[in-house]
């Protein structure tokens, strides 16, 4: 029998994660690293210096892409790209947006971006 450690290793793995600049994300990756995986992270802006550096403290590589969650086109042409050049083990959706105004006010651009982002990016 292997060390109890080694039942949760993640070593050899790599593991894509929308959204890990901050928060749920961040630590989602952070912890996936930790267990041995190579992350490749998503945001929809720069920020992720924090991330990747994280990441490599835990002894493992960071990619990240620039990616519109919002934008369904860039997310079908961005799967393409990276199923091809890494071979992902865990996928980690996690990216996510809110727009906070009254029902009544609520426009329509706003709630296509939320359902783009929430929902339709992650059937791409």
């Amino acid at each position: 029998m292997g060390h109890p450690e080694s039942y949760f290793s993640l070593k050899g793995k790599t593991a894509l994660v929308t959204g890990p600049g901050t928060g749920i994300g961040q630590g989602i990756a952070t912890a996936l690293a930790k267990a041995g995986a190579d992350i490749i992270g998503t945001a929809h802006t720069s920020g992720l210096d924090e991330t990747k550096r994280l990441i490599e403290d835990a002894g493992r590589t960071f990619t990240s892409y620039q990616l519109d969650m919002g934008n369904l086109d860039e997310v079908e042409s961005f799967a393409k790209e990276v199923l091809d050049r890494h071979q992902i083990d865990i996928l980690v959706n996690n990216a996510g947006t809110i727009r906070r105004e009254k029902a009544a006010e609520f426009s329509r651009d706003n709630w296509e971006t939320v359902i783009n982002v929430n929902l339709n990016s992650y059937f791409c």
